[in-house]
């Protein structure tokens, strides 16, 4: 599952990352479209809406605590 999937669990605390120091390092994420001189209006606008929303939620994930199994 992709962290940016369970953020709102993460943050709430419903579901908490157990083995964080195994995860492996984040991986970029990218906004693919078609190529075109000039993208559709509709394509640009999710990508101007998508983008920051998607940054956020991945810089809240990154700033959450993490919790050692319990023994």
């Amino acid at each position: 599952m992709l962290s940016y999937q369970i953020e709102r669990e993460l943050r709430d605390g419903r579901l908490v990352r157990l083995l964080a120091a195994y995860e492996p390092d984040p991986l970029p994420v990218h906004v693919v479209h078609p190529a075109a001189d000039v993208p559709a209006a509709k394509v640009r606008a999710f990508v101007d809406i998508a983008v920051p929303k998607l940054r956020a939620v991945l810089e809240r994930i990154a700033a959450l605590p993490t919790r050692s199994p319990a023994r």
